[in-house]
């Protein structure tokens, strides 16, 4: 029911944007590009893009729309508690991605509420969220720019600094996954109560 593939990355666009000031999180777009996944065995990878339901509903799937844009949002939240790290080779920020799109303004990735361990969530496109609270959970993502390879890789987050997680769930980790949705490969975070389960898939920004 679950096997996925990963992402490799090309290069992304740095951008000079303002701040977007909404309640009470800041958020700054500092990179923006398409998403790919690859894996080991497919290393060449597959565009990520918005695939929809019959309801209109728009969720994260291979073989799917690719042309979108995401632009990743350097965010401020003092609930998820995270700062921009660097150990001198790899920069990890910390935020929201965005989908860059005019008639989908205010438009982020966000799951949807995974709460049961072992079960698949699909990443959904949903209203950006900007309150400082636990809202902050479904929507908080890394950006890692590792400069020896030149790879920008994207991972869901899903726990506050301080030990906060999803509906109080107690789930500390969300590696990638596929499932079959519609009979459409939907891209999915799978939830597990261990810290630290690695994905046998990445997500990459492309230029």
């Amino acid at each position: 029911m679950l096997a996925v593939l990963s992402l490799v990355s090309l290069a992304v666009s740095v951008l000079a944007t303002p701040l977007v000031n909404r309640e009470d999180v800041s958020c700054e777009t500092i990179y923006s590009g398409g998403l790919l996944w690859t894996s080991k065995t497919f290393p060449a990878g597959i565009p990520a893009g918005f695939q929809y339901t019959s309801q209109a509903s728009a969720f994260l799937a291979l073989e799917s729309d690719s042309s979108i844009e995401f632009a990743f949002q350097q965010c401020d939240s003092s609930f998820m508690g995270y700062q921009t790290t660097s150990n001198g080779t790899a920069t990890v920020s910390y935020g929201h991605i965005a989908i860059v799109d005019s008639a989908q303004t205010d438009s982020c990735l966000t799951t949807g509420g995974p709460t049961v361990a072992g079960s698949p969530y699909l990443i959904l496109n949903d209203e950006c969220l900007y309150e400082d609270s636990s809202l902050q959970l479904v929507q908080y993502w890394s950006l890692t720019n590792d400069s020896v390879t030149g790879n920008l890789s994207i991972a869901f987050i899903g726990v506050s600094a301080s030990g906060s997680t999803i509906g109080d769930s107690g789930n500390l980790s969300y590696p990638y996954g596929i499932w079959d949705f519609d009979s459409t490969p939907a891209i999915t975070t799978v939830s597990y109560k261990e810290a630290g389960v690695p994905s046998d898939y990445q997500i990459y920004f492309t230029s």
